[in-house]
């Protein structure tokens, strides 16, 4: 019989849509700016058994106007936008496409790096406005510096794997984390002060918890070596954007580069897009053409696995629990 899934976003890559089709399972797509008005109206009209979420938020109210659901499969690494216990509660398995944009991710968080240490905003603004070279503003060589990275997951740890020709020196944090065998060789610190403290150039690869969130406050922020930089590819909730707005604007800080932030789209009027030294972009790093048809895939495969029991692969499930006395959907 076949199976219907609701995509909260754009369609997904035309090969991902190709394996649904062959599972015989349809798609119903969401204009992104309709998803927070259209979901749960669409939801109880069409009752589908599969999420794929690209946009927006899954909270219990979506989980219940389908009473067919079952499975979420998040269009991405992150799942900080499905409501992890709901879905847990009503034994919907939630599951991600992890490693499917570790690389994109590392070689933004390397080029922001780069950037930021070659001061390529300033000589790029100096010499537009019709001056050349600025008194007193040198890049640095990357060799020989210290990289801290907070998070050694898949990205983290491509991110280390790109930066080794530089010959930096890393140290990464990441509670609980063993040392993977392959993985480049980082000394892991226990306690992140450590790393900042250490660190010349700190990168963020953490997902966002509870225990994440506003990680890199006020009091962390003053712990980093005068004169570092901070580089942001993983989420914005991390920082406190203002603490990093007064270490920018004071000195404290020589640069920072964020991929992401707090609210996105940015609140007009933001006072951190003023600050100086500060490189933004517009959450990219992870949605390369490559990518997003790697998202696509591992997205289409996850939700084959539960509504047509082919293979499932077990590092993508948040909350294995609910498959643990048999298949998903038996809560509900």
């Amino acid at each position: 019989m076949p199976a219907t899934v609701v995509i909260t976003g754009p369609m997904i890559a035309p090969e991902a849509e190709t394996l649904l089709r062959g599972h015989d399972i349809a798609c119903i797509a969401i204009e992104p700016a309709r998803v927070d008005s259209d979901l749960k109206r669409l939801c109880a009209e069409h009752r589908p058994e599969g999420l794929i979420v690209r946009y927006g938020t899954v909270d219990a109210s979506v989980m219940d106007a389908s009473d067919r659901l079952r499975v979420i499969a998040n269009h991405g690494v992150g799942y900080d936008n499905i409501d992890v216990a709901a879905a847990t509660a009503r034994g919907l398995p939630v599951l991600i496409t992890r490693g499917a944009n570790a690389l994109s991710v590392a070689e933004m968080a390397v080029t922001l790096i780069l950037a930021l240490v070659k001061r390529l905003p300033r000589f790029d603004a100096t010499v537009k406005s019709g001056g050349w070279r600025p008194p007193g503003v040198l890049p640095i060589e990357l060799a020989g510096k210290r990289v801290g990275l907070v998070g050694y997951g898949a990205t983290g740890r491509e991110t280390a794997r790109l930066l080794q020709p530089f010959r930096v020196e890393l140290a990464a944090f990441d509670p609980g984390l063993a040392p993977e065998p392959g993985a480049p060789p980082v000394r892991l610190v226990s306690r992140i002060e450590e790393l900042l403290s250490w660190a010349d150039i700190v990168s963020l690869h953490a997902p966002l918890t509870e225990a994440t969130r506003n990680l890199l406050d006020r009091e962390r922020l003053r712990c980093m070596k005068p004169g570092a930089v901070l580089v942001n590819c993983a989420r914005g909730q991390i920082i406190d954007e203002a603490a990093l707005d007064e270490a920018l604007r004071d000195g404290r800080l020589a640069g920072a580069a964020l991929d992401t932030f707090a609210t996105e789209p940015c609140p007009s009027g933001l006072p951190l897009l003023t600050a100086p030294n500060l490189i933004t972009t517009p959450h990219v790093a992870g949605v390369t053409q490559e990518a997003f048809a790697r998202m696509g895939m591992i997205a289409a495969a996850n939700v084959a696995s539960i509504l047509r029991g082919t293979e499932l692969v077990a590092e993508n499930l948040v909350n294995p629990e609910v498959l643990a006395p048999g298949r998903a959907g038996s809560a509900r």
